[in-house]
Parts: C-alpha cells; structure tokens; sequence
C-alpha cells in the first residue's frame, strides 16, 4: 500500500503527517526547513534520521508546503533533497503561504496570512493567489511575526524603553549578555528563529500595558505594511490566519483587524489539519 506525506516547514519546526486516504499513519516533527538557511544534503539528512527506510519506500506522493519555498530556485533545494530520498514519488513542493491558504480555504476565497516565526498575505482566490506582496524576511519585512516582536523586545530592552519591572523580569528569565545577542543575530545560524524564542516573556506577561502595546503595534505594522497593499474587497473577503502568533495573541489580532474595517476568518496554530483533508 502507498501512502502520502505531507510537510508543512516554518523555519523552527517542520510538521510531517504521512496518510492513506483520510487515514493518518504516522505524524513527526523534525527542526525548520527554510532553504535560504539550510542545504539539500541536510534536507536529506533530516527525512533519512527521522523515518526508516521501509517507510520511505511506502511514499507515493510528496506535497511539501514551506517557508522560503518561492521561486525555482528556492524550491530546487528541497525538491533535490526530495528526489534523492523519495526517488519512486511524485514531489510537490511549494510555499508555506500556499500551505496555509489550502488549509484555511481549501479551493475558496480569501485573505491567507501567515503569522508566525516570519509573516505573509496573500488574496487567493479560486485556489490561486491573485495578489501577494514580497515577503522581504525577518530582516526587512515580517512585520507582526515572532522574530518583529523578539526584535522590539530586545531593542526596547537595551534602549532602556521596558519598564523598570519587566526590565527585571527580562533579564532574569534570559540573562541575555549584549555581545551574546550580537552573536545570535550577527553570526550564527537561523537568527529569525533565535529572536523568535523572546515571544514566550509576551505571554507570560500578559496585561501589562507595554506587552499589550508591543502586540498591538506589531500587528498595525503588519496591517499597514502587508494587508492594507493587497488589492481585494474588505467586505466581501476575510482575512485568515495560521501560525503561532496568530494563534495565541488572537485577541490583540481581531481588535487591530476591526479597527481596520477586515473581517477576521480561522485562525489555526498549525495548518496541517486543513491540509491532510483537502
């Protein structure tokens, strides 16, 4: 019997689920596969660690929906990777927004985002994507994602803008060091995903007025910088979202977006649920 297996990567973490029909068979995790960060040989490496070689024979079909994935160039690294391992399979690899906009709409209308380690939107309609912006990575773009708000709340931190309280809190919880925060960023690997980690001090710390307004600007930045230069009728179309920070910050999200004149649609953690039932 053959199976499909299905990934949906962010740059921390990468959802497998391989299934027969609508039955789920075996569902894993394996660190982010981004491949603006990380190579086909240890693309290949990971799937080869993480599943054996009887499963790997049992693949039919591959549909891989991941971060970075834009562009051929992009997506002939991990359809390379692929290839060499699932060498009998059909391969689909294409972008996490794809992913997402599946999962939320399946075949429908609508406004698919992406909020979680980065950010994206785009209108899809019809099961196509009609409008989108340039996704411009944690450094110039991102607005509203994990790696936005662990950059406020570093900035904010060594500025001297955090209150004197959570100052406090921030220091202990991760006796962060300047010069060891300057490596993260500056010389090591996945720094999107290091800067991401400081989003966990924002729900701890939930009600402060700080937290609250470090939430709230970030997703008028995503607002102004991302939704509002889509092209598409407010209100006829929602606006959905997948990701992390979507997920648990929701509340914050949903007044931003009223504000704004969007309708709010799913919100969902992970998409691979709407994914392996499309």
């Amino acid at each position: 019997m053959l199976y499909t297996l299905t990934a949906d990567s962010g740059s921390t973490k990468t959802h497998w689920v391989i299934v027969n029909g609508k039955e789920i068979i075996r569902e894993f995790y394996t660190q982010g596969i981004n491949p603006y960060y990380i190579s086909s040989a240890e693309i290949k490496s990971l799937i080869n660690d993480a599943m054996s070689l009887d499963e790997i024979g049992l693949i039919s079909k591959v549909d891989f929906y991941g971060a970075g994935c834009k562009g051929e160039e992009m997506c002939s690294i991990v359809e390379t990777a692929l290839l060499h391992v699932f060498n009998n399979a059909i391969i689909n690899v294409d972008s996490d927004l794809m992913g997402s906009a599946l999962s939320l709409f399946s075949n429908g209308n609508g406004i698919a985002c992406i909020l979680g380690t980065g950010s994206n939107a785009a209108v899809f309609i019809e099961g196509q994507f009609v409008d989108s912006i340039s996704s411009l990575g944690y450094i110039l773009g991102d607005e509203g994602s994990g790696s936005y708000l662990g950059k406020i709340l570093i900035r904010d931190y060594f500025q001297k803008k955090m209150p004197i309280e959570l100052e406090a809190k921030f220091k202990e919880k991760f006796s962060i060091e300047y010069s060891q925060v300057l490596n993260s960023v500056y010389k090591k690997r996945f720094p999107n995903k290091y800067l991401a980690k400081y989003t966990v001090f924002l729900s701890e710390n939930r009600g402060k007025l700080y937290i609250e307004n470090v939430l709230t600007e970030a997703f008028e930045a995503f607002v102004k910088n991302q939704l509002s230069v889509l092209n598409f009728d407010k209100e006829i179309l929602k606006v959905g979202f997948v990701g992390s920070i979507a997920f648990y910050f929701k509340d914050v999200l949903e007044k931003v977006l009223i504000i704004n004149s969007y309708k709010i649609g799913d919100v969902y953690k992970e998409p691979m649920d709407g994914l392996i039932k499309k």
